[in-house]
């Protein structure tokens, strides 16, 4: 009997991002990339990311900036405070540029601009 080789496991990434619009075009993204590759996780609330970051089950998180009352500063302050280690990619529109340098000193692994995100990219 032969066995099958093991599928690796996917990479789980959580999307926190308060735009429907703006999941589908990453969920689509990714799905490009190849099937099965990633998992995609999505919260769609500050305080939803916030708790899905501390429980440190995913591989990668994808943060966007605008969160409602809050913004995704404030939840890379709150993971560089409790000292977590998964890498967080920082999202934003055009124009922010002083946000990005902003996330990366706070500790943000990178920063895309939402509108520039392709399969090449990520």
């Amino acid at each position: 009997m032969t066995e099958e080789p093991r599928r690796p496991r996917p990479h789980r990434i959580l999307l926190v991002e308060d735009d429907p619009d703006d999941y589908v075009l990453l969920r689509d993204v990714l799905e490009d990339l190849g099937s099965g590759r990633y998992e995609l996780t999505w919260v769609s609330t500050y305080e939803a990311g916030l708790e899905q970051i501390q429980l440190g089950a995913h591989d990668a998180c994808l943060l966007d900036y605008r969160l409602g009352a809050h913004d995704g500063l404030e939840i890379l302050r709150k993971a560089k405070t409790a000292d977590l280690h998964m890498p967080i990619i920082f999202m934003t529109g055009y124009g922010d540029y002083q946000v990005d340098v902003e996330a990366m000193r706070m500790g943000a692994a990178d920063y895309l601009v939402k509108g520039d995100i392709s399969p090449q990219l990520l």
